[in-house]
């Protein structure tokens, strides 16, 4: 499945740089993301594991050549492998950006569904908002979150136990700020909190640098007060050579083409409570952990 979906995504891609190299403004390309994600993460009653994958993240214009309000449609996904078994997510909502909100400042927002195909082959969803405004040239701030829409659960039988594993999506609060520290170099913080089973105060972080108007390596990490966390490396290549980082949550425009920027998938690079598992043995007894990433 993976492979097919690498030669689907390759082919897709092949078309997309001709068509970007064809016109000046090509905004079906412009604003199209191919990466490389790999790192270590510690989920809620878990070892800490590695994990990798490669994905794709995609700005569709909705009206394209707009001087004021940019509306656009996202799309994007992954498919890696997390304790050497396949996962793959995916990303999908449309998102407006530079309306002005107060004087002068932009404004954007999103309103995004997130999927995630565990290893445990369950299907689990959620709803991200996330809404901004520019403070100045080369500040934003802004506000986002998530919410599960659903639970599932799978059994596992053994000779001697037989365990229920119900996963969700975790439920979160942040706010944001990231700055613009010139040509090559893009920082956001952002500290919240998690609810749910972990319930724990939250804190990231990420650093983006531009190799090229085309490539960029973004190093980041999220972690809470219970000391569960993930840290991740991943490279970019984005097509339309704007210079802008998908992994950030871009607020501010400075040209047409930045109005049509993704913003940052789930993906995997975020701190899931998803596993809590119920064991019964032999006598019937039974216990819950946490777990997921």
């Amino acid at each position: 499945m993976v492979s097919v979906f690498l030669g689907v995504l390759c082919c897709v891609l092949s078309s997309l740089r001709v068509l970007a190299n064809g016109e000046e403004h090509a905004g079906l390309a412009d604003n199209l993301f191919i990466d490389l994600t790999g790192g270590v993460d510690k989920p809620s009653g878990e070892e800490s594991d590695g994990f990798g994958s490669i994905g794709a993240n995609w700005g569709i214009p909705v009206n394209p050549g707009a001087d004021g309000l940019a509306l656009g449609l996202q799309l994007g996904g992954d498919a890696g492998l997390r304790d050497h078994i396949a996962e793959w997510d995916a990303t999908v909502g449309p998102f407006a950006r530079n309306f002005k909100v107060f004087g002068e400042q932009q404004g954007a927002l999103a309103v995004l569904f997130d999927y995630l195909q565990t290893a445990q082959h369950n299907d689990l969803w959620a709803v991200r908002p996330i809404v901004g405004t520019t403070v100045c040239a080369r500040d934003a701030v802004g506000l986002t979150g998530s919410a599960g829409l659903n639970e599932a659960s799978k059994a596992t039988v053994t000779i001697t136990t037989a365990t229920i594993n119900r996963q969700e999506l975790a439920d979160y609060f942040e706010a944001f700020w990231n700055h613009n520290w010139n040509d090559r170099v893009d920082t956001e913080f952002a500290t919240g909190y998690q609810f749910g089973g972990v319930d724990e105060a939250l804190f990231r972080g990420e650093i983006v640098w531009g190799i090229t108007p085309n490539a960029d390596v973004s190093v980041g990490g999220i972690i809470n007060t219970a000391g569960n966390y993930v840290c991740s490396v991943s490279i970019s290549y984005h097509f339309g050579g704007i210079g802008r980082h998908d992994t950030l949550h871009n607020i501010y425009v400075h040209q047409q083409q930045d109005f049509y920027t993704p913003f940052p998938k789930r993906g995997a690079v975020s701190l899931d409570p998803r596993t809590a598992g119920t064991s019964f043995g032999p006598g019937g007894g039974g216990g819950f952990g946490g777990g997921g990433g």
